[in-house]
């Protein structure tokens, strides 16, 4: 917006003139030339009057107090000043406190309480951070307490401790010969499960692992038994996950799913080699997260930068700390070609002498003191900015409601923190510790809003369900590709058959139907309010007595399973079940009745008879048409 302002107020056509320009940016300044008004882009529509009023106030106490420090602040935000409208609403509300590393959670999630208790939807509320890592922390807490939330990126599976060892069992597994692969995911478990055990004594001894055997011993001093093999990768890695208790004893288990379903679907579409999952991880480990479901009454966590162009009601910044300074360590990319330094140069007989250009360097204090003191001083003013134009970005997107929470830890020099503190020495605080710069007027401003849910559990991700039996149970997903996409394309063409179909696959006895049914619901795989009739359509298929007997608990069954026959050809029944005397195999069909269906189930038969299977029978279940057909024998 800074950059627009300033446009208007400059000759537009000298500009456009520009040989520095292209011809695609002129085309764009073209475009924006009508909307260079300077009334409109200094002009805050969206916030009341007290909120506005703050934000200048603020912003006058920076410009006044840094100038001397940072002379350019002047000419970049002289248009800062933000106009209020005369439709601007008045009773809004501003409120700053302190927090703690250790308090910073529970103030947050009091204050949207207090927010929804003046009438507030959930919906109406946004908690906005300058990065991710604070924002998964308040995600999670939140999500414990029952506060529904909208994120998109705030849970990312590559902080999860639990997703880094399932990762490194992997690579340990790719990769034998490397022992620190090895012990990464050993020593990693160990701090987060047993610290009493992580000593000058036991770490030590991990240097004696030499191949995944190795490592056992130590797994099971951690109690973990290990599995060692099964039949796909997929299976394998949920396989360690139970082991290792993360769907739920000792891990999160939504990390868990959501990182199941990333194995599952890049098995599928890339390959089931290690290799190949390990690859497609690193390619998109920064930006896969757990999903929540799209809810309009939920509160919105997301970073600033991804707020831009937005407005909400109420806006929390919580925990708000960032540098305005280059972060410690970070290097950027300098310009040498101006320094007289013999030290950059290099002599040749084939190429002569040649000199290193450009390096990357640390924009810190020290540098400042060398010839390159300009281009030091450049990037620091670039993070100086862009730390101002955050805050500006985040203080000018709430409507009525603005509280925010100082990180007490971190107001040291050189912090935006640091800056509202200062702001802060000229007011008194509250009681409390706290800071009300305008107290407003409770409860909502404007009548309209988003409706409050009445359905508390609706908005919850398929993995903050708890589902029913021993926290151990094994949570089954989706195991091929092909019902994966039969289950999405049955949610949107509500073929009922289809659907039967989909939670069939699922279900190895009657006694899981019901867990079976709560995931899908829960995956969205079908409605909440088409299940009841499902289920009952479900129930009386499994009462049939053609097909009850192979449905009951305790059988042996396969579901989906691909066999590969002599010649190299691949055969996948729907269901086999394995009787001490006899094999039973099962297709579920939708649609109508078709010959080449009793083909089909003849060719899977006569397969298993080659292979030896006792007295085997195949039938066809047709679920639009309700008909159990025997396919063989004839």
């Amino acid at each position: 917006m800074s950059l627009l302002v300033h446009l208007a107020g400059k000759d537009l056509t000298s500009l456009l003139q520009n040989p520095v320009l292209t011809d695609n940016q002129r085309e764009q300044f073209y475009g924006i030339y009508p909307y260079l008004d300077r009334a409109n882009l200094t002009t805050n529509y969206r916030s009341t009057q007290e909120i506005i009023r703050f934000n200048n106030q603020l912003f006058e106490h920076i410009l006044q107090t840094k100038k001397s420090d940072y002379p350019f602040l002047a000419e970049v935000y002289q248009d800062y000043f933000q106009q209020t409208p005369t439709s601007s609403l008045e009773g809004g509300q501003v409120e700053i406190q302190m927090s703690t590393q250790e308090d910073w959670l529970e103030k947050t999630h009091q204050k949207i309480l207090e927010f929804h208790e003046e009438g507030y939807a959930w919906g109406d509320m946004a908690c906005l951070f300058r990065k991710n890592d604070l924002s998964g922390q308040l995600a999670e807490f939140l999500i414990a307490r029952n506060i529904p939330i909208s994120t998109s990126d705030s849970l990312l599976l590559s902080r999860a401790w639990e997703i880094q060892v399932l990762v490194g069992l992997m690579r340990a597994k790719a990769y034998t010969r490397q022992p620190a692969y090895l012990i990464g995911p050993l020593s990693l478990y160990a701090q987060k499960i047993k610290p009493q055990l992580v000593d000058n004594l036991w770490l030590p001894r991990l240097t004696s692992v030499q191949n995944w055997i190795d490592t056992l011993p130590f797994w099971h001093e951690l109690g973990v038994q290990l599995p060692d093999s099964a039949h796909s990768l997929y299976s394998q890695v949920e396989n360690w996950s139970h082991a290792l208790g993360f769907f739920g004893t000792h891990g999160r288990t939504e990390y868990t799913v959501s990182f199941l379903e990333f194995v599952l679907q890049t098995t599928s579409k890339v390959g089931n080699h290690l290799t190949d999952v390990l690859d497609e991880w690193d390619k998109k480990s920064n930006s896969l997260s757990v999903q929540t479901q799209a809810k309009s009454d939920a509160v919105t966590i997301q970073t600033i930068h991804k707020s831009k162009g937005l407005a909400y009601p109420v806006v929390l910044l919580p925990h708000l700390h960032w540098s305005t300074t280059p972060k410690a360590g970070s290097k950027v990319w300098m310009d040498l070609s101006s320094l007289d330094e013999p030290l950059f140069e290099v002599e040749s007989a084939e190429r002569g002498t040649r000199r290193l250009k450009t390096a990357p360097l640390s924009a810190s204090n020290d540098m400042l003191a060398t010839d390159l003191q300009e281009q030091v001083i450049e990037e620091r003013t670039q993070t100086y900015l862009e730390a101002l134009n955050m805050l500006y970005v985040a203080l000018t997107r709430p409507e009525e409601k603005l509280w925010i929470s100082l990180n007490q830890d971190q107001l040291k020099e050189n912090t935006i923190g640091s800056l509202i503190q200062d702001f802060l020495k000229q007011l008194e605080p509250e009681e409390n510790g706290g800071w009300i710069i305008s107290k407003g007027i409770a409860g909502r401003l404007k009548s309209e809003g988003t409706t409050k849910s009445e359905e508390m559990q609706s908005w919850i991700p398929l993995a903050w369900k708890k589902l029913p039996g021993s926290p151990m149970e094994k949570l089954k997903l989706r195991r091929s590709a092909e019902r994966f996409f039969a289950i999405q394309s049955a949610d949107q063409s509500k073929d009922r058959g289809t659907k039967i179909h989909a939670i069939l696959a699922e279900i190895s006895s009657k006694e899981e139907v019901e867990t079976v049914m709560q995931r899908a619901v829960l995956a969205g795989w079908i409605s909440a309010e088409e299940a009841p009739e499902l289920r009952q359509d479900l129930q009386k298929w499994l009462d049939m007595s053609d097909l009850s007997p192979y449905f009951a608990p305790g059988l042996v069954v396969d579901r989906e399973r691909d066999i590969l026959l002599p010649g190299g050809k691949t055969i996948r029944p729907d269901r086999v079940v394995y009787f001490h005397d006899r094999t039973v195999i099962i297709d579920f069909k939708t649609g109508q009745i078709r010959p080449n269906y009793i083909k089909q189930l003849q060719t899977y038969a006569t397969a298993f008879e080659q292979m030896k299977f006792p007295s085997v029978e195949a039938w066809l279940i047709y679920l639009d048409e309700k008909l159990v057909q025997k396919a063989y024998p004839d």
